[in-house]
């Protein structure tokens, strides 16, 4: 039997696009190896970080989604904030792969997973987290949904409402886990209350 490690290093070499060319299926397999040895040997696969995080550059959306799959599972209480720092960057309006709504949306579903996974396990800073979900607002493309001063919501529901509105904008189609996730985090983590509403109102 190949040893653990040695099979993993063949992995990355095929992500590295050294076997057989650069051949997208290549690069493409050998992500999907690294995410089966992922669950039992996350040590071993996290040595290779800096090789997937280069994947979620690619200019195929597949080999993007599958390390983006990977990073999920490999984020801890370290890492965390600098890899939803890289993700944060293929958001804004300058960045080539923002022009791909599909993609643009299932990366803000990855975030939010990243970061809410196991009860919000890996974050250390919740009004770090609230900034990240509340981020894509202060984009170019969404200053016209806050044009107007806003004035405070009285209810949960009437943040959420907002919220919503605010983020079906430019084909991001997350608005509901959004808004979701900002009430959720306000309601568990009372210290960040003040903040969350400072949010939500702000212009």
């Amino acid at each position: 039997m190949v040893p653990v490690a040695q099979a993993t290093h063949r992995a990355t070499a095929f992500v590295h696009g050294r076997v057989l060319g650069r051949v997208l299926a290549v690069k493409y397999l050998g992500l999907l190896a690294l995410a089966r040895f992922l669950e039992e040997y996350p040590k071993l696969v996290a040595e290779h970080n800096d090789l997937i995080i280069k994947c979620i550059d690619d200019n195929d959306i597949s080999i993007r989604l599958r390390a983006l799959d990977l990073l999920v599972g490999m984020v801890s209480k370290k890492n965390l904030a600098d890899i939803v720092r890289k993700l944060l960057s293929q958001l804004e309006d300058t960045h080539p792969l923002s022009a791909d709504p599909q993609y643009r949306t299932e990366l803000v579903a990855r975030i939010i997973h990243m970061c809410s996974q196991d009860s919000y396990k890996f974050v250390t800073d919740f009004e770090w987290y609230l900034s990240v979900l509340v981020v894509r607002r202060r984009a170019r493309k969404w200053k016209h949904a806050w044009q107007h001063p806003l004035t405070p919501c009285a209810t949960a529901t009437q943040a959420r409402s907002r919220y919503q509105a605010i983020c079906k904008v430019e084909g991001v189609k997350q608005g509901k886990l959004l808004a979701s996730q900002l009430l959720d985090v306000a309601i568990r983590v009372k210290v960040v209350r003040p903040y969350a509403v400072k949010q939500m109102v702000r212009t």
